[in-house]
């Protein structure tokens, strides 16, 4: 009983750490870059964007991931959009 009841604690607290440290810090990854900047270019064929890495944020009370990128340029017609944070979030269901 006392070993089950550790091994709870210690699963739950885990679980814990996860879900704090993906709600305010978030995973990096570049992954979608490809799949982001393709879709772009479908939307606008003389858009050259740069991205520098994505973050997926979790935000647990509305059970939603929030992909985020820091540090993008749009070049268009020599014209250069420097943006410090781009933020996509999915659609509401109401």
């Amino acid at each position: 009983m006392k070993l089950t009841f550790k091994i709870l604690l210690v699963f739950i607290f885990i679980l814990l750490v996860f879900i704090i440290y993906s709600s305010l810090i978030g995973f990096e990854t570049k992954r979608f870059n490809d799949q982001i900047i393709n879709k772009l270019e479908k939307f606008e064929k003389n858009l050259e964007v740069e991205l520098n890495e994505i973050k997926i944020v979790l935000n647990p009370f509305k059970f939603k991931i929030r992909a985020k990128t820091v540090g993008t340029k749009f070049k268009r017609k020599n014209k250069v959009i420097d943006l410090s944070e781009v933020a996509v979030s999915p659609k509401n269901d109401t």
